[in-house]
């Protein structure tokens, strides 16, 4: 991959991550009740948080220092976790962002297969 293309292709998947979250806490804002939520509704909140997480953890691995230690892998092995958590509990979640957060968070996994794939 070419090194302009690379830049291009990140710059890209941390604004499209950066839009689905501020859409999905925007939403999730918005449609905040008054009165205590269910169960799924509690699952859609987590999937948020993992979302979220998941994008924390891109941005460390993007912006920590590179070194040759073992733990390298892990903030990309934690965004792709997150990521896939985020996916299942959206699908079993009820609300609004629900597939916002669905579809973010799988355009986030399924961008990091490459890089943990052998």
């Amino acid at each position: 991959m070419d090194a302009g293309l690379g830049v291009l292709f990140v710059t890209l998947q941390m604004t499209l991550a950066l839009v689905f979250l501020i859409w999905l806490w925007a939403a999730r804002a918005v449609s905040a009740r008054r009165s205590p939520p269910d169960t799924r509704e509690k699952l859609l909140w987590f999937a948020g948080i993992s979302f979220t997480l998941a994008v924390v953890a891109e941005f460390y691995f993007m912006f920590a220092p590179s070194s040759p230690n073992p733990h390298t892998k892990f903030p990309v092995l934690a965004s792709f976790t997150l990521a896939c958590l985020g996916v299942v509990l959206a699908l079993f979640g009820r609300g609004k962002g629900r597939i916002v957060t669905a579809i973010g968070c799988c355009g986030l996994a399924l961008s990091w297969l490459p890089f943990i794939l052998p």
